[in-house]
Parts: structure tokens; sequence; C-alpha cells
């Protein structure tokens, strides 16, 4: 909740006409939903270990999964392409 607060935050602190000229990469948008994902994500395996649901419990490992994967792959990424990374190219 702490990333939907601070991307809300940051997306109401911004112009408007400049925060709309951008929308599809502004950092704040990718907070919130990076944020309600990340809630999402965690009440599946609180409520599957609570409920000893399979199902739910289940869901909260192939998500898990994939998002370890996203991530790694994010950092195999950004360790190749370190020299356009660090220009910000």
């Amino acid at each position: 909740m702490v990333m939907v607060a601070v991307g809300v935050y940051a997306r109401l602190m911004k112009h408007a006409e400049a925060a709309l000229a951008c929308l599809a990469v502004d950092p704040a948008i990718l907070l919130i939903v990076v944020g309600v994902l990340m809630f999402l994500l965690t009440f599946c395996g609180c409520i599957g270990s609570l409920r000893e649901n399979i199902c739910l419990l289940q869901t909260f490992s192939l998500c898990l999964t994939i998002v370890f994967l996203l991530q790694l792959a994010a950092g195999v990424l950004g360790f190749v392409f370190s020299d356009k990374v660090a220009l910000g190219a």
C-alpha cells in the first residue's frame, strides 16, 4: 500500500498538462500499478493460507514465480545494456 500511496502522491504533485503528455511512461503510474498488483498477490497468499485454499495458494505460487522471473530478466537486461542504462538513452 506504501507503493500505491507514493505513486498517488507523485501523480498529484505533477502539473496536469505535463503529466498528460507522457501518461504511458509515467513512473507514478508504474508505482500505482505495481503496488496494486503486489497487494492483490499478497492478498491471495494470505487468504489462501488462512483458508487453506489450494487454488489461491497455487495462484500465489505461480504469480510469485512469474514476478521472480521478470525481476531476473530485468536484472540481466540491465547488466547487459548497462552502458545504455547509465547514460539514460
